[in-house]
């Protein structure tokens, strides 16, 4: 699936899964977090915590300045 030791499996096919239903299927606003941090489905290389699965504190810089922004925008 990934490339990365432990991702082929089903739980991550089903999170994959889910974030594609809620990005096609999103009616209220979310923030997805995966399409801050990854890029095709891996975490992008400068926000990977090292386990390729959990971001790190830039990745999460990342995350927290899209939600502000988002906010002073009225999103």
């Amino acid at each position: 699936c990934l490339g990365y030791p432990g991702m082929d499996t089903p739980t991550e096919t089903v999170r994959q899964t889910i974030n594609q239903w809620l990005r096609e299927n999103n009616e209220q606003k979310l923030w997805d977090f995966a399409a801050i941090v990854e890029e095709n489905g891996r975490l992008i290389s400068n926000y990977d915590s090292g386990d390729h699965l959990h971001f790190n504190a830039i990745g999460g810089l990342m995350i927290a300045r899209q939600i502000v922004s988002d906010f002073f925008k009225g999103e």
